[in-house]
């Protein structure tokens, strides 16, 4: 039986890790095929078997996969293809990589199927990373389509050094695309950028430093008259009247009137449990990720849905 690549039994994970550490030359396949999901996965996970043996069945294992799949496909526009299971009976972390011959019907690139257990979250999310950087260079990538097995292909990742953080931090989860507003823009500005970005969030930004945050919330009260919000209910009113000034005045109102100083800030060393913790005891969705003052990203509770509980 190999034990490269396995890393439960035989690896203690303190810190960084590279990745080349964490992956087996038998279970990297040069040129293999990828005419459809099911196949891919059946081929990688009987790879898998021949090598390991585990207390879970490779047809109950499929299904899991498979289930996943139907929630949301793992096949990314990069041509990174990540099917991937969290069992509770399963007690390794396994990659299996193949680098299919391409075009291919699955467009991908490279398929690396991940087999964990529950609690790996975050070494999974930070592998992801890994594989998605080397996509990102394309020099390197075409250099791995020259190995000639899996032996060169794990001599080509050691000699970069990618590494893999085990545990996961805010960094790792948090958006780092920033739609920012100036305090001095105003209202008729801060709804289209909402509008045009689909997002209920906004940083507020001076010379370079957070200075403030602004909700859709924040708008819409904004736009309530001070009368009607001393009411206990508006349910006489059947037109958008209260509306009607601040609609006609929108471009005048400062976004610095309305917008609001942070009351919970993270960093980016943040643990992904603090975040989930001030999400809900402060009833927020999204909460700024800060560094020197400087807003570096932003954290939501559909981070942690989408990178943690269903990742």
């Amino acid at each position: 039986m190999h034990n490269e690549g396995r890393i439960s039994r035989k690896m203690k994970l303190g810190g960084l890790m590279k990745l080349a550490s964490l992956l087996n030359p038998v279970l990297v396949k040069i040129d293999c095929r990828a005419d459809s999901k099911e196949q891919v996965i059946k081929d990688m996970l009987n790879e898998a078997y021949k090598y390991y043996k585990y207390e879970i069945d490779k047809d109950s294992l499929f299904k899991k996969i498979m289930e996943r799949e139907a929630i949301s496909s793992t096949v990314f526009d990069s041509g990174l293809f990540v099917p991937h299971v969290r069992v509770e009976e399963f007690k390794d972390f396994i990659i299996i990589v193949g680098i299919p011959s391409f075009p291919n019907a699955l467009n991908a690139k490279m398929i690396t199927l991940i087999l964990a257990s529950n609690t790996a979250s975050g070494l999974y999310l930070n592998v992801l990373s890994a594989f998605a950087q080397i996509l990102k260079d394309e020099d390197f990538f075409k250099k791995l389509k020259t190995a000639k097995n899996g032996a060169d292909f794990i001599d080509f990742v050691r000699e970069r050094e990618f590494l893999v953080k085990k545990n996961l931090t805010i960094e790792d989860i948090m958006s780092k695309d920033i739609i920012s507003i100036s305090p001095d823009s105003n209202i008729k500005e801060l709804i289209d950028l909402m509008f045009k970005h689909n997002t209920s969030y906004i940083p507020v930004v001076k010379d370079g430093r957070m200075a403030g945050e602004v909700t859709v919330l924040d708008v819409i009260k904004s736009g309530i008259p001070n009368y009607a919000q001393m009411l206990s209910n508006l349910r006489f009113l059947n037109t958008l009247e209260p509306f009607d000034g601040f609609l006609q005045h929108e471009d005048e109102i400062p976004v610095k009137n309305i917008m609001k100083k942070p009351t919970v800030v993270l960093s980016k060393n943040s643990s992904v449990i603090e975040a989930a913790f001030e999400l809900t005891q402060n009833n927020k969705r999204q909460i700024p990720v800060v560094e020197d003052n400087v807003i570096v990203g932003v954290v939501s509770y559909m981070d942690i849905l989408n990178k943690i509980l269903r990742s």
